[in-house]
């Protein structure tokens, strides 16, 4: 199963990323657990592996200097991933190591994503 890529500017209209059966990227790894999902060193080799990113992904320029991203499931009444919202950066965006400060960073994170995915819910059924 592919998700399409919504930005249609060449060369990434043709894009999608798989979600089934090996999930890839953060929006695929975001789809199979339905949950939010963000990194902040997607620079680093062993990201790429982790998030099973393939040849074409990292080497067309699709997300080959991304380095900070979130992938947030927007999930219906009856449980089933519709949309995943997507924000990413090339620009370096650390995460406190000091546990209280991610913690405090993870949930504005969740906070402005859900609040995001709220809003799209809303905007979708007018």
């Amino acid at each position: 199963m592919d998700l399409k890529f919504l930005n249609n500017s060449e060369p990434f209209k043709d894009i999608r990323f798989q979600v089934k059966p090996v999930p890839r990227g953060l929006v695929g790894v975001a789809y199979q657990r339905k949950r939010l999902v963000y990194d902040d060193k997607l620079t680093l080799d062993d990201r790429k592996k982790l998030y099973n990113l393939n040849t074409f992904l990292l080497e067309n320029g699709v997300i080959s200097r991304t380095d900070f991203a979130i992938a947030k499931p927007i999930i219906d009444k009856n449980d089933k991933v519709v949309e995943i919202i997507t924000f990413d950066t090339e620009q370096n965006v650390e995460i406190p190591i000091d546990k209280h400060k991610k913690k405090e960073v993870e949930d504005l994170i969740k906070i402005y994503s859900n609040m995001f995915s709220k809003i799209l819910t809303l905007i979708k059924l007018q």
